[in-house]
């Protein structure tokens, strides 16, 4: 069935507003109206979703705590000291609606002084304190991280820069520490 145009309906409502049918005639074409907005807007919509939300997503390899062991160049048991953000020209930020993700040039930094180190496996020094940063392509806030603040963790760490062995999995609860600490004795035994 072929859809009538709006200026059709405009005709009819001029010739039928002497007839008391205007109005039956009117609430016609805004149906008319509507239905082509919704076709349009759900097109869109459909569009958006499918190109623009698989660009967007940002996911990375899940792995188990034995392999991040593995991988591991440092295993430190930490005090948090302090957690604040960066911006691309490394201004300290202290705003807790500062946000990171793929397309920001804002960091989350946390601030460690070292308590313990399990497992050192090159020469490097480990300075007393040092900075942290998170993994910049999550979409993280500062407010969700500052709970981390005064608080001791255990951190897996790789590399003469003290980087995160895994973007997504290198800071652990303390109770996770005889755990670690048995893999690490597996790890040293292989």
């Amino acid at each position: 069935m072929r859809t009538k145009s709006i200026k059709y309906f405009q005709y009819k409502i001029a010739i039928e507003h002497s007839k008391g049918q205007s109005i039956r005639l009117g609430y016609k074409c805004v149906e008319i109206l509507l239905k082509k907005v919704m076709k349009q807007l759900a097109l869109a919509l459909l569009i958006q979703v499918c190109f623009s939300s698989t660009i967007q997503a940002t996911q990375i390899e899940s792995k188990s705590l034995e392999e991040l062991v593995l991988e591991s160049d440092f295993i430190l048991e930490v005090f948090v000291a302090d957690v604040y953000g960066k911006d691309r020209y490394e201004a300290i930020i202290r705003n807790p609606e500062m946000e990171t993700g793929p397309s920001l040039e804002n960091r989350i930094i946390l601030n460690v002084c070292v308590k313990d180190v399990f497992y050192k496996v090159k020469s490097i020094d480990i300075p007393s304190c040092f900075e942290v940063r998170l993994w910049k392509r999550w979409h993280l806030s500062l407010g969700s991280i500052l709970e981390y603040k005064s608080k001791e963790v255990l951190l897996l760490l790789k590399g003469e820069g003290l980087k995160f062995v895994h973007p997504g999995h290198f800071i652990w609860p303390l109770d996770k520490k005889d755990e670690i600490l048995e893999l690490i004795k597996k790890r040293d035994t292989e």
